[in-house]
């Protein structure tokens, strides 16, 4: 009984750890509860989020802008504005989306951002998602 128990619990804590290194990429949303552009998103983005397939690969984490910040999190410096989207891989930050663009255009910085959580993409890291010319931004879409 006491060795069938332990190959139970083997299995699960084996389970678990699987689990826990499938979902080593997440997406921090920093909102308010006064934000226009948060409930924009909820509306447009958020009823769907973790159906999609990104939000399989990164799944969200909601904080409010104005609650103390959790110990993992306290990395992550410089949010002003709401929403806030940092993505991150292996408590890393990979990269970020200052604000709602619309539908169509969160999309695609998200999925940028994503393909930076691949393997073999550490080169990618720390450049900008969007930068300020088309050359460099057609550098990033590469990550």
């Amino acid at each position: 009984m006491k060795q069938r128990r332990f190959i139970l619990t083997a299995v699960l804590a084996i389970g678990v750890l699987l689990a826990t290194k499938s979902w080593a990429a997440e997406l921090v949303m920093f909102e308010s509860s006064s934000c226009t552009w948060c409930e924009t998103w909820d509306e447009e983005i958020g009823v769907i989020y973790g159906k999609t397939d990104e939000g399989k690969q990164a799944p969200l984490r909601r904080v409010d802008i104005f609650d103390t910040r959790p110990a993992e999190l306290s990395d992550i410096r410089g949010i002003v504005y709401t929403p806030t989207f940092v993505l991150r891989r292996d408590g890393r930050e990979v990269g970020r989306i200052t604000g709602y663009p619309g539908e169509e255009f969160f999309w695609w910085q998200l999925e940028t951002m994503i393909a930076r959580t691949k393997p073999g993409a550490a080169a990618c890291d720390n450049k900008p998602v969007i930068a300020a010319t088309a050359v460099a931004n057609a550098e990033a879409a590469k990550c």
